[in-house]
């Protein structure tokens, strides 16, 4: 039996694998539809150069801070920016109702302009980069052909409608009085490339294994 959620993620790899989109979908303060297991392949950006300056620079932590920054923009709508790093990318809020509770990123392009020149500058300087492989793996590993705002809103605006669609189709499995599981799942989007173990999450959570184990058993 189909579902929303599976029209969401077979959209995804229809705009992955057809139109070559370095798409991701981000969940804000552990929301059960944006933050479902279904969307953390999702989470993270697999351009080359995103994966130069979060392993390499080690600034992966870096990139989750600055997500908070971009839903503060998306309470305006959407928008087209430079990320601090210099990648230039599409982002497209998810509401449920009025409120924020994620947004999508359409990534992977440059601007060969002054403003992501500094912004590069000042990412090479802050995280003692050498400005010359910065810019060869900025060069290389983004697109410069960054198609029109039309054409990418056009792919786009069917998928937040149908994230408005599972807001009202999809029973939460994560009810909002259960704070300790919603906030662990928050933490596993957050973390999952670490290695996760339950008692390494119990003792963020100052709780038993025995108790997040019986909690996720009722809860989800």
């Amino acid at each position: 039996m189909r579902t929303i959620m599976t029209d969401i993620t077979d959209y995804l790899d229809y705009l992955i694998k057809e139109h070559g989109l370095f798409i991701t979908v981000h969940s804000l303060d552990g929301d059960p539809v944006t933050g479902s297991k279904g969307l953390i392949r999702y989470n993270f950006h697999i351009n080359s150069y995103c994966r130069y300056i979060k392993s390499v620079c080690g600034t992966w932590n870096v990139c989750i801070a600055k997500q908070a920054n971009v839903a503060k923009r998306c309470i305006a709508g959407e928008f087209f920016g430079t990320c601090y790093a210099g990648v230039s990318e599409f982002v497209y809020p998810i509401k449920k109702g009025d409120k924020v509770t994620g947004f999508i990123c359409v990534s992977g392009y440059r601007g060969e302009n002054e403003v992501s020149h500094a912004k590069l500058d000042r990412y090479a300087e802050k995280y003692s980069v050498g400005k010359d492989a910065l810019l060869g793996e900025w060069r290389s590993g983004l697109s410069s052909d960054i198609p029109s705002a039309d054409f990418i809103g056009t792919l786009i605006h069917p998928l937040q409608s149908m994230f408005r669609v599972a807001y009202d189709s999809v029973k939460e499995t994560l009810p909002s009085g259960n704070s300790l599981i919603n906030d662990v799942i928050h933490y596993i989007n957050q973390h999952h490339t670490d290695k996760i173990t339950m008692e390494s999450i119990s003792r963020v959570f100052h709780c038993s294994v025995s108790t997040l184990s019986h909690s996720f058993k009722k809860e989800c």
